[in-house]
């Protein structure tokens, strides 16, 4: 690597995925802009496979302008903060270590903040599946749960909705002049935590700052089969509704919680409607509303798997199985 200073720091967080992380790298590799324009900083999070022997092997062989380092402290939002300490450049751009970059991803970036007053932005993330899911699993609360991201064609600036970490850019000034990704949030091992880059994004937006959406920076999520069951689906669900709680409001007061019973009494009959009808589309929707609601009130997730019995059987599908 040179000694001129980067436009801009990839930063990938990484735990005990070095084959994803491979294909990650290798999208760096082919980017069209020039490889003295950024720089790429990978996180090995604790790992305990063999990602760093891979990495260090990398280095030598390869001419991506790459920087390692370890973070022992378990958690992505330890790791992104340990990456934007060492980030160089003014533009700072998150990659999941299982997503693959559109080769114009870092031109496109640096296009679009050169030419508006965004403070954030992230784009399309789409979906790279192992096995396409059936037709009734196409609902948007499954895109949203398997971090799946398409709100059309058309850059806008975002005022009720959120960009994910997958594909996330950010001015290094926000860091400076805000502070770190809250290090009790986010994801920890193989936990179904999250919400850091949320909860940056309320800050930014509560300090005057704006949140856009690029579409033309593309990245491709990979998505496994493992993902479709379920049971995965009911404690993402479950997991994000916790999360939301725990950023907005800790404690509900007493009318708080009787609305929230409420709802999550009414999406439970729903539920039971649309499985008795033979529904599935309709009964994943309220299944994965109800979860969101559970998580919410802090009851225990092992109720919600036990209304999986209701599910309307799908023989031909293996994500109920």
């Amino acid at each position: 690597m040179g000694n001129s200073v980067p436009q801009v720091s990839v930063i990938i967080a990484t735990w005990n995925r070095r084959k994803f992380l491979q294909r990650a790298l290798e999208s760096l590799e082919q980017q069209t802009c020039p490889q003295d324009c950024f720089e790429v900083i990978v996180v090995d999070n604790a790992s305990t496979d063999d990602t760093a022997d891979f990495l260090a092997d990398y280095i030598l062989r390869k001419s991506l302008p790459l920087r390692v380092f370890r973070e022992e402290r378990l958690g992505i939002s330890f790791a992104r903060n340990a990456g934007v300490k060492q980030a160089r450049g003014n533009l700072l751009l998150f990659l999941d270590d299982d997503a693959r970059a559109d080769p114009n991803w870092i031109v496109q970036y640096l296009r679009f903040f050169a030419e508006r007053p965004a403070d954030i932005a992230g784009g399309k993330i789409l979906p790279d599946w192992e096995v396409p899911p059936p037709d009734w699993m196409n609902i948007p609360a499954v895109a949203s749960l398997l971090s799946l991201l398409d709100y059309g064609s058309q850059a806008r600036k975002l005022t009720n909705e959120y960009v994910f970490g997958a594909n996330f850019a950010v001015r290094k000034r926000v860091f400076e002049q805000l502070g770190a990704f809250r290090e009790d949030l986010g994801r920890k091992g193989a936990d179904f935590g999250g919400g850091e880059e949320t909860e940056l994004q309320d800050l930014v937006r509560r300090k005057g700052g704006q949140v856009w959406y690029c579409p033309e920076a593309r990245v491709y999520h990979w998505t496994p089969q493992s993902r479709l069951q379920l049971d995965f689906l009911i404690r993402r669900s479950y997991g994000v509704g916790r999360t939301a709680r725990y950023i907005g409001s800790p404690k509900f007061t007493f009318l708080q919680s009787i609305r929230l019973y409420r709802k999550a009494i009414l999406r439970y009959f729903r539920y039971r409607l649309a499985c008795a009808q033979g529904d599935r589309k309709r009964a994943l929707k309220y299944l994965l509303e109800l979860a969101y609601k559970w998580g919410e009130l802090g009851r225990p997730e092992t109720y919600l798997l036990r209304l999986l019995r209701y599910f309307p059987a799908n023989p031909n599908s293996p994500c109920l199985r």
